[in-house]
């Protein structure tokens, strides 16, 4: 092309490109983060269910878990087939254990933390 329309047409179509990439990221990030949070939606569970302020700010502390999920024997006791069974770990004493959110996670993949020291737990970790 002549008279510099190619760089023009150019800049035009990334300009495009670009704002397609962009609007395809927010559709994406408006979708269900993880299974873990597309179970949770769907069972009516709001940001507001679990966190306490407008707009959500801090993490979500295990005792508001707990107060949908039981306590911890109830969660050992729905977990008593995985071997080993994460809910009934001698780690899950005080005076400081884990918070759910060490392994379960909505906005991100979930994680099996054991492995961290546990090398050989294989854990499916909702």
């Amino acid at each position: 092309m002549r008279g510099g329309k190619a760089p023009l047409i150019s800049a035009f179509m990334l300009a495009v490109t670009v704002a397609v990439l962009l609007l395809v990221g927010e559709l994406a990030a408006a979708q269900p983060a993880t299974p873990l949070l597309a179970k949770h939606q769907a069972a009516g569970v709001t940001c507001a269910s679990c966190h306490p302020e407008t707009p959500p700010a801090t993490a979500v502390q295990a005792s508001t878990c707990l107060g949908c999920h039981g306590d911890a024997a109830k969660l050992a006791a729905a977990t008593w087939r995985t071997t080993p069974n994460p809910h009934a770990s001698p780690h899950l004493v005080a005076p400081a254990p884990p918070q759910c959110d060490t392994c379960h996670h909505l906005h991100r993949p979930s994680e099996n933390a054991c492995i961290r020291c546990h090398k050989g737990f294989v854990l499916d970790v909702p």
